[in-house]
């Protein structure tokens, strides 16, 4: 039996190269599916509604490049996250998508996913700046900028050690305790965060007022409450 996160990197790689037949046999016939974008809700319950998304969002694309990938099984499920950078004829775009999916007999049978949207971007000065996070994708969730005078936050979550599968629970968590219009100040080391909590603000409709660096070496996200 494959372990969960060589299951879960196949799986991301065989996305990357657009192989859908390979990718049906990560897929069990009956899986459940959920996507949560920018534009809605997505819902299908087998394989063939599975691929005919993913078929939407990558199957006409020229070129797909994974900029960053990880899986993780410590929550005892399968968590991905994976960034892309396609291009179609001349435009550029990058998306992160988190996916939790549950996996019996090497087959996923549950798969809920969160999606960042296609964000456009310049052309890659280089792949590493791409996978560094050094894009031109506009933040206009943004508030402020690291020059600017940080807001004051009216809560501190630290965060220190979380990667992408529990992060955001503990920031939905904790937002929840704060009137509208207040701050929250995440605290992590993660280096997928930004692009990630740009996502789920976007999708939440809160707002990432600022971000700054701490002495550790981590960075300081100050999240709005909508």
């Amino acid at each position: 039996m494959t372990d969960l996160r060589t299951l879960g990197n196949n799986y991301v790689e065989a996305l990357a190269r657009r192989d859908f037949t390979g990718l049906a046999a990560y897929l069990h016939p009956q899986v459940a599916f959920q996507a949560l974008e920018p534009s809605g809700l997505q819902e299908v319950s087998d394989a063939v509604g599975v691929l005919a998304c993913l078929r939407s969002w990558f199957g006409d694309v020229d070129e797909l490049t994974i900029l960053q990938q990880v899986s993780d099984d410590s929550l005892g499920c399968l968590a991905l996250s994976y960034r892309f950078l396609m291009r179609t004829q001349d435009d550029w775009q990058v998306v992160l998508q988190h996916a939790f999916c549950s996996v019996s007999n090497d087959r996923i049978e549950r798969l809920h996913l969160v999606c960042s949207g296609f964000w456009p971007v310049e052309s890659p000065q280089s792949l590493e700046q791409m996978r560094r996070g050094e894009t031109a994708i506009p933040d206009t969730s943004v508030e402020t900028t690291t020059s600017a005078p940080l807001p004051h936050a009216n809560a501190v979550l630290d965060a220190a050690g979380e990667g992408c599968a529990t992060l955001t629970p503990l920031i939905r968590s904790r937002i929840k305790e704060l009137e509208s219009g207040q701050i929250l100040e995440v605290r992590t080391d993660d280096p997928t965060a930004h692009e990630s909590l740009l996502a789920w603000c976007s999708l939440t409709g809160h707002t990432l007022a600022a971000v700054g660096t701490d002495n550790a070496q981590g960075k300081r996200f100050l999240i709005r409450k909508k």
